[in-house]
């Protein structure tokens, strides 16, 4: 049985995009990074919003791989389920790395006035 699945793609992906925040943090309001609103509201939202989805991105991207490792073990030939499961669980991860950050954006915003 093969230790990798295709599926485990997406939290690569994930993971990825976290270094990419993490280690190479965006310039002010660059091309890329965490870009919403709110996150482009002022500068210390910019900073604090790809700070924050960086990690978020790189926990679920862990999380997504586990699960779809665990899935790969426990249903080798069911690459339907896995499939649907590795996209639902990419939807469920990019809506809770949206919705944490924003919260914590809404946050910052409502302490500094």
């Amino acid at each position: 049985m093969a230790f990798f699945s295709t599926e485990m793609v997406i939290g690569g992906l994930f993971i990825f995009t976290g270094a990419v925040l993490k280690f190479f943090p965006p310039k002010s309001r660059s091309l890329y990074g965490y870009r919403t609103p709110l996150s482009l509201k002022s500068e210390r939202n910019w900073k604090e919003s790809n700070k924050l989805s960086a990690k978020l991105f790189i926990l679920s991207g862990c999380l997504n791989v586990l699960i779809d490792f665990m899935l790969l073990i426990s249903f080798p030939s069911k690459i339907a389920v896995r499939v649907i499961v590795s996209l639902l669980l990419m939807i469920i991860s990019s809506i809770f790395i949206i919705v944490t950050t924003e919260k914590k954006l809404k946050e910052i915003d409502r302490i500094n006035g």
